[in-house]
């Protein structure tokens, strides 16, 4: 397959690889609103002719299966650069293809973009105006002074991913800022209550770093058993009880996570900043981009009663 080969689906598909570094051929299918299995063949014919890599995630059951993870082979890259004027890498970095695995938290953290990208397509009071991904952020991190027992110790705030929405309605405008945390597997104590400190400390640098002054941090507590959608099929019977075990282990962690992160909140005697945090532990395997952004599954350390990422406002509101 050759540059001139390359149509329009395949085109889009390998710009989307870059822009998320790693998918499935099932969020390629919902991010481009094409057929699983359209998108399948697609990808394995672009992984026949180099153009992608294919990765493998490991097993959770004996007997189950895993989704390849596509990411961008050294001849697709060059095809974006050669072929594609509109095509300018987020990251730069060295690139090396042989030492590229599959990541399961960048693909929980993708689907969280996913969604947002999703969102702006039906509601259009939504705008997603910018958003930076982990790998941008290791490049340039927040600066962080947070506070110790004998001095300030400068630390580096590395979000998963920062996302800037606007919604407008009614003549109005108005912008949220999320720093999106995801957690696949629990932190102990002490490391948890060290990230929060990384946030309440982090105006100053923050707003330098992301030009905004908007802030909130939404964590979204997931097991590494729901996070990626069935392309086809069912689940197996192994597959469902291991993910509803997943699902209590997130609730469990939620938990743990809002009781600390209120100790943090008291020792700094920062109580008022209580409702910059918000943790949802709703299952990204079968969460919409609508019930992301509007239903009632995000908690505050302080208040116990679920609200919604943003409210949504109707036309004319």
């Amino acid at each position: 397959m050759t540059g001139k080969d390359i149509g329009r689906p395949e085109s889009r598909i390998l710009k989307a690889v870059s822009l998320f570094d790693q998918l499935t051929a099932e969020q390629l299918a919902r991010h481009l609103d094409y057929s699983f299995r359209y998108t399948q063949n697609k990808c394995k014919n672009l992984y026949d002719k180099k153009h992608l890599l294919r990765l493998t995630l490991p097993k959770l059951t004996q007997g189950g299966g895993v989704p390849y993870v596509y990411t961008l082979a050294r001849k697709g890259r060059k095809y974006l650069s050669s072929h594609d004027v509109g095509y300018i890498a987020r990251v730069k970095s060295r690139y090396r293809p042989s030492e590229a695995q599959a990541r399961l938290h960048t693909l929980a953290t993708n689907e969280v973009l996913l969604q947002f990208m999703k969102i702006i397509e039906t509601d259009s009071n939504l705008s997603l105006v910018d958003y930076i991904s982990d790998r941008e952020f290791k490049n340039a991190p927040i600066k962080v002074s947070v506070p110790a027992t004998s001095r300030a110790e400068n630390v580096s705030l590395v979000p998963d991913l920062w996302i800037h929405l606007r919604q407008t309605a009614g003549g109005k405008a108005y912008s949220y800022c999320f720093c999106i945390e995801v957690n696949l597997t629990p932190l102990e104590q002490k490391r948890w209550r060290r990230k929060v400190s990384m946030y309440l400390n982090c105006d100053d640098e923050y707003t330098k770093r992301v030009g905004m002054d908007v802030l909130q941090v939404v964590t979204i507590i997931n097991s590494p058993s729901t996070v990626l959608r069935k392309g086809a099929g069912s689940y197996l019977e192994q597959e469902q009880s291991i993910r509803q075990r997943g699902i209590k282990s997130a609730e469990k962690i939620r938990a743990d996570y809002l009781s600390w992160t209120k100790k943090e909140l008291i020792s700094q005697n920062k109580q008022g900043d209580g409702d910059l945090f918000l943790m949802s532990c709703a299952p990204l395997d079968s969460l919409s981009p609508r019930d992301l952004l509007y239903s009632e599954h995000f908690t505050s350390p302080f208040d116990p009663d679920p609200v919604s990422l943003i409210e949504k406002i109707e036309d004319g509101n």
